[in-house]
């Protein structure tokens, strides 16, 4: 059973709303009832107000990795790597991976980078990177500066061994693409 945001419109009076609270998170079999039980929680004429001033919205995970950006940084290698590359809509955690494979033997340094999922070869044993270090992050479709990284699709990353290893990691196609549906107050 899907759930749903429920969101009174600024319009209906606060003193007429559900201990002053202007929205509801709802679980319903659709909008209509998810529109329906919220508006018995609200007093008097406001509920007759619901269905043309409510907005439901649905809350689901994210259908793709439109706008997530995968991050690649080798700090001590002899000209610091950092690469990202960024989903377009449709694609996957593997097509990020397969971008990233080009976005990575672009650099002068890389020339053995591979991907087959879910193993990403970050710099192959030839590129002698083994031994350096490698954070990999994946980051969300935000729009402000600071971003956190989602630890769900990166899995073992194996660095800082030998020069004549390989710099991998393993991306995690993760069953559930975390989104924001909307920011509330609770």
């Amino acid at each position: 059973m899907p759930a749903y945001l429920v969101t009174l419109s600024k319009e209906i009076p606060a003193k007429n709303l559900h201990d002053g609270k202007d929205a509801f998170v709802v679980f319903a079999a659709n909008a209509a009832d998810a529109k329906a039980i919220a508006a018995s929680y609200v007093q008097g004429d406001v509920n007759a107000q619901l269905s043309s001033l409510a907005t439901v919205t649905e809350i689901a995970a994210g259908a793709d990795m439109e706008g997530w950006r995968l991050r690649v940084f080798i700090q001590d290698a002899p000209t610091p790597v950092d690469v990202t590359v960024t989903g377009a809509a449709a694609e996957t955690v593997d097509d990020l991976g397969d971008a990233m494979v080009i976005a990575l033997n672009a650099d002068s340094q890389i020339a053995n980078a591979a991907y087959a999922t879910p193993n990403l070869t970050i710099a192959g044993v030839a590129d002698a990177l083994g031994d350096k270090t490698v954070t990999v992050e994946m980051l969300p479709p935000v729009t402000y500066a600071d971003p956190q990284p989602i630890p769900t699709f990166i899995g073992t990353i194996t660095d800082g061994g030998i020069a004549a290893a390989a710099l991998a990691v393993a991306l995690v196609p993760a069953n559930v693409i975390a989104n924001v549906t909307a920011a509330v107050t609770g």
